[in-house]
């Protein structure tokens, strides 16, 4: 269950379309231990670079995050923030999010949450848990196989692809 902790690396607004495009990137952990194709590097590998894989995502969740990133306010709480304030008045925060498989062009994940002494996770969609990181200031972990599957490319396997999904709930 090797993982390796990702960035967001970029994010695409396409005009009158409702897919947008999400670029996690690999990201060496502070303190310089890690996984990946840092440590193929640090091993010799020169040809070695950070990964990076693209996931589609719904328009909402693409503005969001892109705000987030540009440290703009909203004039009112957007449905990430509102679930962020809710949780941290509970006394809970968001641990991390981790990305741990690709399916049928589909990245599924897990938002880990604690509150005091009890630490719990919930599926969630990876464009979901994004703005709640980017919020709480928590890590994202993508797996090892994920890395893997989504460097594949959907012409290289059935489960091989590059969607988190195009709609929003």
């Amino acid at each position: 269950m090797a993982r390796t902790l990702a960035r967001v690396r970029r994010i695409v607004l396409l005009d009158d379309q409702d897919a947008q495009y999400l670029q996690l990137g690999e990201a060496e952990p502070e303190g310089g231990a890690g996984t990946g194709a840092a440590d193929a590097a640090d091993a010799g590998d020169a040809a070695a670079e950070p990964r990076s894989l693209t996931m589609v995502i719904g328009r909402a969740s693409a503005e969001e995050i892109a705000r987030l990133l540009q440290g703009t306010r909203a004039p009112r709480p957007m449905t990430h923030e509102l679930a962020h304030e809710v949780l941290r008045k509970l006394g809970g925060r968001v641990r991390e999010l981790e990305i741990h498989s690709l399916r049928d062009g589909t990245f599924f994940a897990d938002l880990t949450l604690e509150d005091g002494e009890r630490v719990f996770s919930v599926d969630c969609r990876p464009s979901d848990g994004i703005p709640l990181t980017l919020l709480a200031g928590a890590p994202i972990f993508v797996r090892e196989e994920v890395w893997r599957e989504a460097a594949r490319g959907p012409e290289q396997g059935p489960d091989a692809g590059a969607a988190d999904e195009a709609e929003e709930a």
